[in-house]
């Protein structure tokens, strides 16, 4: 499994998935579903660190695109994704998806 560690500031975590031969199938790429943990966990990461109480919360959805293959000892995370809804008295008045690529 990789290594999921998080940093001193709760707003950010770190995640070293670079996956060893037991990581990746038979293509030698990094299989879909550790890929798809990463994601999982380093969302739920991120909602956790952007609340102001100590209240649980639980994936209930969630929907993974793959873009391209991660192949072995490569880094995952230089893309990041994110929902975002808007709402006025209760209402939804905006859905949002989008793709962050990190840029050097």
């Amino acid at each position: 499994m990789p290594t999921i560690t998080g940093q001193k500031d709760p707003h950010t975590s770190q995640t070293d998935p670079r996956g060893s031969g037991q990581h990746l199938n038979v293509g030698g790429v990094a299989q879909g579903g550790l890929l798809a943990t990463v994601a999982d966990f380093s969302l739920g990461r991120a909602i956790r660190a952007g609340r102001d109480d100590d209240q649980q919360s639980a994936t209930v959805s969630l929907t993974i695109d793959y873009l391209g293959p991660a192949k072995q000892d490569d880094w995952v995370g230089r893309m990041a994704f994110a929902d975002c809804s808007l709402h006025v008295d209760g209402r939804e008045i905006v859905r949002a998806r989008a793709v962050f690529a990190a840029v050097s």
